[in-house]
């Protein structure tokens, strides 16, 4: 988003972190994270002024894709949603969620835009990311903070 088309390397962990975050909603808690999907108006404008995409909002949010970030790293989706899944793949997140998440992310087209669905399954027990556990406070991923949390979490799965 700063223009230099490059990509932030920052977002990876942040969205596995948040994918072990759904997962730790409970035992019959499901979830998806759609890439290709502004939160704010101020970022969908900011795509819009980078790349010439018009953004469809849908409710609160903005779909920008991923075709255009695809194509200023002279990738076709195809790379695009390859890279993700090394990303995924090579991260510390735990088992059996690591190879569910990779088993279902998918690429979709919509109008135009393109954005990577990252479905993730029902869990039976506490998900981490190497020795860190997280959970979704509203629209934020936490990381829990002592055992006390962590045990709160444990207790979703009973």
């Amino acid at each position: 988003m700063d223009g230099s088309g490059k990509i932030n390397q920052e977002v990876f962990p942040a969205v596995i972190n948040t994918i072990c975050a759904i997962a730790n909603n409970g035992k019959d808690r499901e979830g998806k994270i759609i890439i290709g999907v502004a939160d704010k108006a101020s970022a969908a404008q900011r795509v819009r002024q980078l790349y010439g995409v018009e953004p469809i909002e849908v409710g609160k949010r903005f779909v920008v894709g991923i075709n255009r970030e695809a194509a200023a790293l002279n990738e076709n989706v195809d790379a695009y949603l390859a890279r993700w899944k090394k990303e995924i793949k090579n991260s510390k997140l735990s088992q059996p969620l690591k190879d569910e998440v990779l088993s279902s992310i998918d690429f979709n087209e919509y109008y135009g835009l393109g954005v990577i669905v990252i479905t993730v399954p029902r869990q039976k027990m506490i998900s981490f990311v190497g020795e860190d556990a997280y959970w979704r406070e509203g629209d934020s991923t936490e990381k829990a903070a002592g055992s006390v949390k962590v045990s709160e979490l444990t207790m979703r799965f009973v």
